[in-house]
């Protein structure tokens, strides 16, 4: 258990600078601001899943109804935050016991506090992303994608990156494609076919300039690759 003195109970009412509310809130007085739980670009799974489930766990307790709120406010570097906006003394400066909760629960917390949360978000993330790498012309049933994912699964490392998505390359999701026959090899041959490019002109011109070869009866004449100059 955390001991709250004053210097923590200092360090929770105190409000970050140059920050403005609608003042329907005593924050700074008897209530913190709170922790961060969301922003504009916040895309890390794992600390969804973490909020979610602390914000269940606190919906759940009629004690604490009327004691904390998500509070929204605009940021100059990510256009908006949300935070878990509490009750962190009574009326006589006490500690409340929806403090003291908060505090234990973000000690016990061990990581994830919902792998089946966790795991969902993962996994529909993850079909969001083979959705969008997924080449053209390929075709299939209506749950290709999450047989997409299985065979990822089952014949890649499956990496995930920082914020909990895994790592899905465009080649990945192709070569799944074509081992389970939703992409035909012409058509992939096709689109991955190098663009032709014109042959190198060879010989010298009289001034020392680059010359195509002069076309004979068996071979027709090539463009000459340079621009026209008036």
């Amino acid at each position: 258990m955390i001991a709250i003195d004053q210097d923590l109970i200092r360090e929770v009412l105190k409000l970050p600078e140059g920050f403005v509310d609608d003042g329907h809130l005593p924050l700074g007085e008897t209530w913190s601001l709170g922790p961060c739980v969301d922003t504009r670009d916040s895309d890390d799974l794992l600390g969804q899943t973490n909020v979610a489930a602390l914000l269940k766990d606190l919906a759940a307790r009629p004690e604490f109804e009327g004691q904390w709120e998500i509070v929204h406010a605009d940021h100059w570097a990510c256009g908006w935050v949300s935070h878990l906006a509490f009750r962190a003394v009574d009326d006589r400066g006490e500690p409340t016991l929806i403090f003291r909760f908060l505090l234990a629960w973000n000690d016990r917390l061990d990581g994830c506090a919902d792998e089946e949360d966790y795991s969902r978000r993962q996994y529909e993330r993850a079909l969001e992303r083979i959705d969008w790498h997924r080449p053209a012309g390929c075709e299939g049933p209506e749950d290709m994608n999450a047989r997409i994912f299985g065979w990822l699964w089952e014949n890649t490392t499956m990496d995930t990156e920082n914020n909990g998505h895994y790592f899905i390359t465009e080649g990945e999701v192709r070569e799944a494609c074509l081992e389970l026959g939703y992409l035909e090899v012409e058509h992939d041959q096709l689109r991955a076919a190098p663009k032709p490019t014109l042959p190198p002109a060879t010989g010298t011109a009289e001034d020392g300039s680059s010359r195509a070869p002069e076309a004979s009866e068996d071979q027709p004449p090539q463009a000459d690759s340079r621009e026209a100059t008036p």
